[in-house]
């Protein structure tokens, strides 16, 4: 079990989290965190943005980490957003001809 503060992007308040790591990944370049939030049993399992994590101490506290099926709707997700019920509508990338020329390979 880990302890620290975290800032959240829509609250933009930062809030002491007790979380059960379950694993680190890298998302749309970015390293997240996916845990188990210990103080939000509705919701328990969501990713954390590592750089807005701070102030983080082991705790000694004992902890089991869910079975990997209670993760799935974020390992299926489209970047950690809508699950996996979720269908992409339209994407647009707006770059320059040079870039358009690594899309085509």
């Amino acid at each position: 079990m880990i302890r620290g503060e975290y800032v959240s992007k829509h609250r933009g308040v930062s809030e002491e989290r007790d979380l059960g790591p379950i694993f680190m990944e890298l998302f749309g370049g970015s390293p997240y965190l996916l845990a188990e939030d210990i103080h939000d049993p509705e919701n328990p399992i969501k990713r954390f943005k590592l750089s807005r994590l701070s102030d983080v101490s082991v705790e000694k506290k004992p902890y089991t980490p869910p079975e990997k099926s209670d993760c799935e709707r974020f390992l299926s997700s489209f970047a950690g957003v809508g699950g996996d019920e979720a269908k992409i509508e339209h994407i647009q990338i707006w770059g320059s001809p040079k870039m358009a020329e690594h899309f085509e390979e």
